[in-house]
């Protein structure tokens, strides 16, 4: 499949997400390790289903497929939603749904990009996201990146008569340090570079 490259870092590519890959992003949502941490672990999903969800979440927010740079291996999903223009503010999601592709730095890097596109290409000021309190790993990047622990919904999660909360974490534009859209814009405006060109993979 030609992706059209919509942004990319070191390790990984950001492009529109494909309702073709309908199917792979159902597989990875039915997976109970991912739909645990993802809230889907008591859910079957079709591939109507999953078409039907990127539909809706196409029109009301950002979604983008990952890529691996190297392989151009679609390895997980993200997406920017419940924008409200006003006030700035926004919830993100991220998935690294390709399991072979989890503690790599990955997930690190796709969270850098997305909130460098929430910040500093769609000017937003304040984005949150949600968690649940097992997941370490998400725990551990969102941190790393800069976002801060503002509450906690307790025991919103039972599976096996465990219960587990949910965690909310986020972070302001003026916390966010990375600079790689500035630096594209620079890399830019030194490069004799046809702007307006399509770059297909």
């Amino acid at each position: 499949m030609n992706y059209v490259k919509k942004l990319e870092g070191e390790k990984v590519i950001f492009s529109p997400i494909e309702k073709s890959e309908a199917r792979k992003y159902m597989a990875w949502y039915n997976d109970f390790e991912i739909g645990f941490f993802t809230g889907t672990q008591d859910l079957l999903i079709t591939e109507e289903d999953e078409l039907e969800t990127l539909e809706k979440l196409s029109k009301s927010g950002y979604l983008f497929t990952i890529l691996d740079k190297d392989t151009k291996t679609p390895i997980g999903n993200c997406g920017i939603h419940q924008i409200n223009w006003v006030n700035r503010t926004a919830e993100i999601g991220i998935n690294i749904g390709h399991k072979s592709y989890w503690n790599k730095g990955f997930g690190t890097e796709s969270t850098v990009l997305l909130l460098a596109f929430a910040f500093h290409i769609l000017n937003l000021n304040n984005v949150m996201l949600r968690v649940l309190e097992c997941n370490p790993r998400a725990i551990h990047i969102y941190e790393k990146v800069g976002f801060t622990l503002i509450g906690r919904r307790r025991e919103v999660v039972n599976v096996a008569n465990e219960k587990f909360d949910m965690l909310y974490f986020d972070i302001l534009n003026e916390d966010f340090k990375a600079d790689i859209i500035k630096e594209l814009i620079q890399k830019y405006k030194s490069a004799d570079k046809n702007l307006n060109k399509i770059s297909l993979m």
